[in-house]
């Protein structure tokens, strides 16, 4: 080195061999390591730009303007050949310029990585700024998340450790400002997990793919999750289903990675753990197929489920089983025709125009029905409300049968063998009358228990009169209080 020429000679050689990999970028608002406020700003609207309208023509900009973030996007993937049309379609890919090609292959060689293990996008970061490659923060502020943002169908991406199923512009935006925030995971997916894949999504009545992407994934996912979301707060809540079903419950509302979901959580869950091995069988597989359309259907149905155990209740009490709506909810009006309205409780009230109400829909009317007793939406029911449930309706049915006017009574010969009123009196208390309606469905269970009851009886009529009144009183006063 004998003057400035040479030095600068050797400079650039050491530099092209310890930098041999450094694409050619020309842009001097994005090629530092310290930009401007308004290259950051320019930055934001680039993001936005890149994924809102990647699909279009200069990414939608205007024709005759050029601001920051136009000439950053002209630069860095016009020129290269990344936004391109291909066949009339504007797309995203591998870059045509000779000097973005080992930047772009050690991009993907990152991704390959990610394969076996997640890796931390900061690791991706780290990667750039040091030889052989040895860019600038700006550039790579630019670079990987726009990298991501094009190859999101390959990697699942987690933000600590939660999954992301969007690439926003306020996500590339965090991705830039905290990379070890987040990892990616690309998706290793063929023979028997293919297979899989594709039996769940012909479960889902979704077409048959080649691979498996982010998108595909996402869609094959997401009806569960729809699914579980829309599902009354019983259905997510209760214990009455199979060990499965509850145990695939668990896997749809904790679902946090959709591979792991697929491949482990779904299977294990079912008692099917090893079903994605290459060892297993077409006739396993649509074992475990049918088991998963068995738990979601349990799922699917465990509200209606309850709906017609209180249905069943409700017409037990009133002697209407058998019974259909809208049928017994007619006769169930023309009982209480002659009821005392004047003399109802607020809460008494409410039942009686639950119940009377002119609804055309089974499950509406029902559930309005159980909010009078119960005090909140049926579907928000638990498992203990059910029991509390029964026993509150049948309180509830005596009280307003206790307001009817016997004599006004509307009595259906069909339905009903006795109707009868009771009145107790205890010594230094108010009398309290209750009206009995004997359903005839219920006249057997009656004379049977009739029989046995005659034959504890003494001789003593006194006594055996005394204790009768004493099991009504238990049965008919304490039962109301």
């Amino acid at each position: 080195i004998v003057g400035p020429a040479t030095l600068n000679t050797s400079l650039s050689k050491i530099c092209r061999t310890v930098y041999s990999d450094t694409p050619v970028f020309q842009n001097e608002l994005v090629n530092r390591n310290n930009v401007s406020s308004a290259v950051a700003t320019a930055r934001k609207a680039y993001f936005r730009a890149l994924v809102e309208h990647w699909e279009k023509a200069d990414l939608n900009f205007e024709q005759d303007k050029y601001p920051p973030e136009k000439t950053i996007y002209l630069t860095l993937l016009k020129t290269t050949g990344i936004h391109r049309n291909i066949e009339g379609q504007w797309s995203l890919d591998e870059p045509l310029e000779p000097s973005f090609a080992k930047l772009w292959l050690y991009c993907e060689v990152f991704l390959e990585r990610a394969r076996v293990a997640p890796k931390n996008v900061s690791d991706l970061f780290e990667g750039l700024r040091h030889a052989p490659l040895g860019l600038k923060q700006g550039f790579i502020d630019f670079w990987a998340p726009t990298f991501l943002f094009i190859r999101r169908e390959a990697f699942g991406l987690y933000m600590e450790e939660r999954f992301q199923p969007d690439l926003t512009a306020e996500t590339l935006e965090l991705i830039r400002i905290a990379p070890q925030k987040f990892q990616v995971k690309s998706f290793s997916v063929d023979g028997i997990k293919l297979r899989f894949f594709n039996r769940c999504r012909a479960l889902l009545r979704q077409r048959e793919a080649d691979s498996v992407t982010n998108s595909g994934f996402l869609e094959t996912i997401k009806p569960f999750i729809t699914f579980y979301n829309s599902l009354p707060t019983y259905a997510r809540q209760t214990k009455r289903l199979t060990p499965p079903t509850l145990r695939l419950r668990a896997a749809i509302a904790n679902a946090k990675d959709p591979e792991k979901t697929f491949f482990e959580e779904f299977p294990s869950a079912l008692g099917f753990p090893n079903i994605a091995d290459q060892q297993t069988s077409d006739s396993e597989l649509e074992i475990y197929i049918s088991q998963l359309q068995t738990s979601v259907h349990e799922l699917q149905n465990c509200f209606d489920d309850l709906v017609d155990r209180i249905e069943a209740h409700l017409l037990n009490i009133l002697g209407l089983s058998g019974e259909h709506f809208p049928n017994y909810k007619a006769a169930i009006t023309r009982r209480f025709t002659n009821l005392r309205t004047y003399l109802l409780l607020p809460r008494q009230k409410t039942l009686y125009l639950r119940l009377t109400a002119q609804l055309e829909e089974r499950a509406g009317w029902l559930g309005a029905v159980i909010q009078s007793v119960l005090g909140r939406d049926i579907r928000m029911m638990s498992d203990e409300d059910e029991l509390v449930v029964f026993a509150h309706l049948r309180n509830a049915i005596q009280e307003l049968d206790n307001l009817c006017e016997l004599d006004e009574l509307v009595v259906d010969a069909v339905q009903e063998t006795d109707v009868l009123r009771v009145e107790i009196t205890v010594h230094g208390q108010e009398g309290r009358k209750f009206l009995q309606r004997l359903p005839r469905q219920k006249e057997d269970e009656v004379v049977s228990l009739q029989a046995k009851l005659k034959k504890f009886l003494g001789e003593d009529e006194s006594v055996n009169a005394a204790a009768l009144i004493r099991l009504l009183q238990e049965t008919l006063v304490d039962d109301l209080r």
